[in-house]
């Protein structure tokens, strides 16, 4: 399971670092070339450059569609505070 991270941008706004593993990557390479699932997703092709790199700057919507148009879900829960799990 690919874990991501929610970073406060401003008080409304988050941005997600994360990394994808290279199973997702793959399959992305093998169905869709980048410039393809830019244009799904709606973003410029740089965008999806930038996330498949480790990118630290990509929006939680920009990432729930890349990973919905490859067949992957996204579940995001709160960090429970007295155990530090989910």
């Amino acid at each position: 399971m690919a874990r991501v991270v929610l970073v406060p941008r401003t008080r409304t706004r988050y941005i997600c670092a994360v990394r994808l593993p290279e199973t997702l990557l793959r399959k992305r390479r093998r169905l869709y070339s980048q410039a393809e699932i830019a244009r799904i997703v709606g973003v410029a092709q740089t965008v999806v450059s930038e996330l498949e790199r480790d990118c630290d700057r990509v929006r939680p919507e920009t990432l729930r569609a890349y990973l919905s148009v490859l067949g992957w879900r996204v579940r995001i829960s709160p960090k429970d505070r007295r155990t530090g799990g989910e």
